[in-house]
């Protein structure tokens, strides 16, 4: 419902300056969020129905993003990762550190030969078969955001520390050796050039 009376209202601001749309944006998306909240209804999957309305729908979607990303995708990502980390705590962490190694090696199993599978099932070429995994190793919000929910939910009190500290552990290793790893196998695939 967001994402339409989004694309509704930017039809009326085409001509406005780009701090409108913004305003618009995220008075939208924060009423997206409250009124999920009040309602009971998932917030994160609320928030990216709208997100897909807008994508599909909206004539200005390239304009929308663009602005989205030269404004705001910096301060999004520093508020949300250090909300985040503010959950790490050290000593589960420390505690728990085989299995932050464990989840970032069967992650990336799973990954590489899910993506194998995948492309040789569909005659992807060679190219694809072989370093496609690798630019899908970097990991971010959406695990986060959904340990975070796990969090909030008395049900899994006894275990969602643990799992948070893991998941966010996990996410700085990824986030560290993932880029790498994509940069080096688009360069092997012949994607990028140094």
């Amino acid at each position: 419902m967001f994402g339409f009376i989004f694309n509704a209202l930017s039809v009326f601001i085409q001509r406005e300056k780009e701090g409108v749309l913004i305003v618009l944006i995220f008075a939208l998306l924060s009423l997206c969020f409250g009124s999920a909240t009040i309602l009971g209804i998932d917030e994160l999957l609320a928030t990216m129905a709208m997100g897909a309305i807008v994508v599909n729908f909206n004539k200005q979607r390239i304009k929308i993003f663009k602005i989205l990303e030269r404004y705001t995708e910096e301060l999004i990502f520093v508020l949300f990762f250090t909300l985040s980390g503010m959950y790490l705590n050290f000593h589960i962490l420390a505690d728990n550190f085989i299995l932050v190694l464990l989840f970032f090696v069967f992650r990336a199993f799973g990954k590489i030969t899910g993506t194998f599978t995948g492309a040789f099932l569909s005659k992807a070429p060679p190219k694809v078969r072989k370093y496609i995994a690798g630019g899908l190793i970097p990991q971010g919000g959406i695990v986060i955001g959904l340990a975070l929910m796990m969090k909030k939910n008395s049900s899994f009190d006894a275990f969602s520390n643990i799992v948070l500290s893991i998941i966010i552990g996990a996410t700085v290793i990824h986030e560290i050796v993932g880029p790498i790893i994509t940069e080096k196998v688009l360069e092997k695939a012949g994607e990028i050039k140094r």
